[in-house]
């Protein structure tokens, strides 16, 4: 799959958290564990597209540490997303192995701060476009943090909509400059 369409893929996954988490709390028929399977997959292999797209563009760096931290975001999107096809299969079985498949869509989120620190040391974007990866990483604390109050529904999703959105916008350029 050649890198822009990765980007692209990971442009179609970026509103899906935001898109899933509205849909399951407006329209209850929809809280089910196959929904939340639904999205989450759409969601988190976007993302993953999207990890491929920096690893192949070598958007954090060519040293060991840039090396492996891509690398090891996309393991624990590929168990997150084996949590989520096991949501569409079997929806109400949920022993410890699920729960301990799930814990990698968490620990992704907080990855990501790893993968901007190796995207601003590489370089390779400058600017602002550089701290997006940190931004992605800030989701899951902030969420945690405000989950006490009453717009963290609101703040979590658009938050989540607007930094993955112009994470892959970001990865679609840097596609077209490198690759034409």
């Amino acid at each position: 799959m050649k890198t822009n369409l990765l980007a692209a893929v990971a442009l179609l996954g970026a509103p899906f958290m935001c898109i899933g988490v509205y849909v399951e709390a407006y329209n209850l028929e929809l809280n089910q564990p196959w929904w939340t399977g639904v999205w989450g997959l759409i969601y988190i292999t976007g993302w993953l597209a999207g990890m491929e797209a920096m690893r192949r563009l070598a958007l954090t760096g060519d040293d060991l540490f840039g090396y492996w931290v891509v690398r090891i975001v996309m393991v624990t999107l590929v168990i997150a997303d084996i949590s989520n096809v096991w949501q569409l299969i079997a929806p109400a079985y949920k022993p410890f192995l699920f729960w301990a498949l799930d814990i990698c869509w968490p620990l992704s989120h907080v990855l990501m701060l790893a993968v901007g620190a190796a995207t601003i040391r590489a370089k390779k974007l400058g600017d602002y476009r550089a701290w997006l990866p940190v931004a992605m990483g800030l989701w899951f604390p902030l969420t945690i943090i405000l989950s006490k109050t009453s717009f963290v529904l609101h703040f979590s999703n658009i938050y989540s909509l607007v930094i993955w959105t112009l994470m892959a916008f970001i990865l679609m350029q840097q596609a077209r400059l490198r690759h034409g």
